[in-house]
């Protein structure tokens, strides 16, 4: 909601529920401008939108055809592409495959990482696999919507907890006039185990290494971890801590009709 508000205050329309009946040129002489006519779900009424472009997000899937994979013993797919296991080999032992011609998340990033990962076990005998990294991804609206959590987690599998920091009221937010967004950590229920987080803001795909590194290398939200780091003032960052301070007071000692009860 935060990003469609802001694309909306600098005037972007969105309709939804529409299906798409004819889309034309406006003047087809010149073969330019563009008219879409489609009809709302919910209404028999044709409307139509204009414009001097059209961008059609169709997505993306492999392309491995006339490759004669089947004669090098390589499975493979025409929605996936070809098929790995945990150390990014095929079904030929011998053969390894990396980056989008794969059903892995299509990331430039993600497709440098695989292949670091492709170089150690193919030529120096590791085994490392695809399920160890942690992968930041950023959505470069305005604001940015930034995510980070580890390949191997399916987290709608886990029960967690949810610590969010709105950014209404931090500072360096407020005085760089972009403060709407929130720091959201996802911890591992009852702990502070982090499994995954979410920034939404101006700077979301600066401050989510943080988080990153974080997930990377087991560094907890609480007074063990991320509870104990000092941000500096004013930054967006201080989210971070925000969220911290959250875990924090969720696990204090509370006296209760004069008993010590909760903290860890």
């Amino acid at each position: 909601n935060i990003v469609r508000e802001a694309l909306e205050t600098d005037g972007v329309c969105f309709e939804n529920s529409l299906s798409f009946l004819q889309v034309k040129y406006r003047d087809p002489d010149k073969k330019s401008g563009f008219v879409v006519t489609c009809k709302r779900s919910d209404s028999p009424n044709e409307l139509s939108f204009e414009g001097d472009g059209l961008l059609v997000a169709t997505g993306r899937s492999p392309n491995v055809g006339g490759l004669s994979l089947e004669a090098a013993n390589v499975d493979y797919s025409s929605e996936n592409g070809v098929l790995i296991d945990k150390y990014m080999r095929t079904s030929n032992k011998a053969i390894y495959a990396l980056g989008d011609v794969t059903e892995m998340p299509k990331f430039t990033h993600m497709s440098g990482t695989m292949a670091g990962i492709v170089v150690d076990n193919a030529l120096f005998g590791e085994s490392n696999s695809w399920k160890d990294i942690v992968l930041p991804r950023v959505t470069y609206t305005e604001p940015e919507v930034a995510h980070v959590s580890s390949l191997g987690l399916q987290c709608q599998d886990e029960e967690i907890d949810v610590y969010t920091a709105k950014l209404n009221h931090n500072d360096r937010a407020i005085l760089d006039g972009s403060n709407s967004g929130f720091v959201r950590i996802r911890c591992r229920k009852g702990t502070d185990e982090i499994l995954s987080a979410s920034i939404v803001h101006d700077k979301a795909g600066d401050i989510i290494p943080a988080l990153t590194i974080a997930i990377q290398f087991g560094i907890r939200l609480g007074a063990s971890g991320l509870g104990r780091v000092i941000h500096s003032y004013p930054t967006v960052a201080e989210g971070i801590g925000g969220c911290a301070f959250q875990y924090k007071m969720k696990h204090w000692k509370r006296l209760v009709n004069g008993e010590v009860q909760g903290g860890e």
